[in-house]
């Protein structure tokens, strides 16, 4: 897997939050500085429909931040934690299984 620069990580984040119709509005790590868990805020205007086209979106974003937070050199490894970004609820996290719930 091809190692990224921070500023291609950046880049990526912004391209990610101006494509993403005003649902993503930012990606970081949830501890400061510790990207074990990274949290992905989501506007909290924002209202998908459907649990499953909620699904499709975390499903397809989440793997994405993951691949690229290791790429980044950021961390080895990193779980990836939908939250609103106005109160920092969670909207959906990992399942031990694999894939996501949506709270």
């Amino acid at each position: 897997m091809q190692e990224i620069t921070d500023e291609e990580f950046d880049s990526w984040v912004n391209n990610l939050i101006e494509t993403g119709d005003g649902i993503i509005t930012s990606v970081e790590p949830y501890m400061e500085d510790d990207w074990e868990v990274t949290s992905v805020y989501v506007s909290s205007d924002f209202f998908i429909p459907s649990v499953d086209q909620q699904l499709a979106m975390v499903e397809s974003v989440g793997p994405a931040v993951q691949e690229m937070v290791v790429r980044s050199g950021k961390f080895p490894y990193t779980s990836v934690v939908f939250r609103y970004e106005k109160d920092d609820r969670i909207v959906a996290e990992p399942k031990l299984t694999g894939g996501y719930k949506i709270k």
